[in-house]
């Protein structure tokens, strides 16, 4: 039981970190969709 717990913790640790940084990145993307659309829709009324 030491053992599982002992390689767990860790993973767990990167796995919650892994997603954070995939929020972040997905985060960003949306952004960047966002800004893309607006400036399309700026073009296309202007």
């Amino acid at each position: 039981m030491h053992l599982v717990a002992r390689t767990t913790e860790p993973g767990l640790s990167d796995n919650v970190s892994f997603s954070r940084k995939i929020l972040i990145g997905e985060q960003t993307m949306i952004t960047e969709q966002t800004t893309a659309i607006i400036i399309l829709l700026s073009l296309a009324i202007g």
